[in-house]
């Protein structure tokens, strides 16, 4: 077995890159990873072996390093962003989805086919009760879509030359911990990290 020099994650001998990340740098002996502390805060500094320098800076669910910056659920890279491929990176608050029109949209079109499911239980019409019932169960899902493509997130918008992705602050984000993360981040790994919010 042989573990990722970024994420940690333990992959197969014959690997060529990891499961968890997708990169495909490997460190030949692996050590637990054991979070330093800074001030009793969510953010922790890990290096992944004694031989190997790379240090990983984590907040909530975003974790940042020389290589590049990357949002974890579980344990589990969801994305990641390399540091040469990135032109600019901004803090901004805003829509949950990666395509706000497009996600929006689809939940209209969801709600709506439920709303088609409840105008016959509304009125009595109890002959196709199972299709209903699945009708009801698309406008639910419609509107979870509606809900989080409206509702506010923090997160990193990473440019790079063909797109730009959102890395989520998943949780409570607390501003003062949000800004030595930040500070940390471009100290240690110079990364420019804009932000025309207040956060402090």
């Amino acid at each position: 077995m042989k573990s990722c020099k970024y994420c940690g994650k333990e992959n197969s001998d014959d690997a060529e890159s990891c499961g968890g990340c997708g990169t495909n740098e490997f460190a030949g002996a692996t050590v637990a990873l054991a979070p330093v502390e800074t001030r009793k805060s969510n953010i922790e500094l890990t290096a992944a072996t004694p031989s190997d320098t790379q240090e990983h800076l984590a907040y909530l669910t975003v974790t940042i390093s020389a290589e590049g910056i990357s949002e974890v659920h579980g344990g589990r890279t969801v994305v990641f962003v390399s540091k040469p491929d990135m032109q600019g990176i901004r803090l901004a608050t805003g829509s949950g989805a990666e395509r706000p029109v497009l996600q929006l949209g689809f939940g209209i079109l969801l709600a709506a086919v439920g709303a088609c499911g409840l105008i016959p239980l509304w009125s009595g019409n109890m002959t196709l009760f199972r299709y209903e019932i699945g009708f009801v169960f698309f406008g639910l899902m419609g509107v979870w879509l509606i809900w989080e493509t409206l509702r506010k997130h923090t997160f990193l918008l990473v440019s790079t030359r063909s797109e730009a992705r959102k890395l989520f602050f998943k949780g409570s984000v607390d501003p003062k911990k949000l800004e030595e993360f930040l500070r940390t981040a471009e100290t240690r790994f110079g990364y420019v990290i804009s932000s025309n919010l207040r956060i402090s």
